[in-house]
């Protein structure tokens, strides 16, 4: 598009010379008015691009952590909110229930005379009062008997009380990936993730934005 008319922005002199410098104003106050407005659209764009980087830093650390392949956690992830113009809010959510660490725990799973050997997340060891058991549906879990230090429940009587019952076998399950989020150990990573991804994402997209509201004329 064929630039506006010039105007005088200032008279100047360099020695006996005198200079005249001119610019399209018109264009000039287009373009700023036009940045201005695509402020937002750089930062919505920052704060998803970054939110996504943080959640793609999440299976490697589970991983890590509990012993889960990351073929198993990438599904249960997302960005949800994503941030619009209107409502810049961003967050890194973990979806579905708890996992059966039979199924999801890598490597082998092996019944010893002292309990079940495998690693769920630091190495693999025996771990007492634990047997394997097939389900009537053909599902193989870990379960572990109830001890003094076993999980305890509220259930409600026939009468209308409540009662702690210790549960005498239990299957044994890793928490939720939003639970796992949680971990004070992977959670001040993924912030990092985010903020860093931020620190470079905002730049990016305010140069592209800048560029944008440049082409105007």
């Amino acid at each position: 598009m064929a630039a506006g008319p010039l105007s005088t922005l200032a008279k100047i002199k360099v020695g006996d010379a005198p200079i005249e410098v001119l610019s399209d104003v018109k264009s000039l106050q287009r373009q700023l008015r036009a940045f201005s407005k695509r402020i937002p659209m750089a930062y919505r764009n920052a704060l998803n691009g970054s939110a996504t980087k943080a959640k793609n830093s999440i299976p490697m650390l589970i991983r890590k952590r509990y012993n889960i392949d990351t073929k198993n956690i990438r599904p249960r992830l997302e960005v949800a909110p994503r941030a619009q113009v209107t409502k810049l809010n961003v967050a890194v959510k973990g979806r579905g229930r708890v996992m059966d660490i039979y199924k999801y725990a890598r490597g082998n799973k092996k019944q010893t005379a002292l309990g079940v050997r495998f690693n769920s997340g630091g190495g693999s060891k025996v771990h007492a009062h634990t047997f394997l058991a097939t389900m009537p549906n053909g599902k193989t879990l870990i379960m572990v008997r109830s001890t003094s230090k076993s999980k305890r429940e509220r259930r409600v009587s026939s009468k209308g009380g409540t009662h702690t019952t210790q549960l005498p076998i239990r299957a044994l399950q890793y928490p939720s990936i939003a639970h796992m989020i949680q971990n004070p150990n992977v959670t001040p990573v993924v912030v990092a993730a985010f903020n860093k991804a931020m620190g470079t994402l905002y730049v990016q997209k305010l140069s592209d934005q800048l560029a944008k509201a440049k082409a105007l004329r």
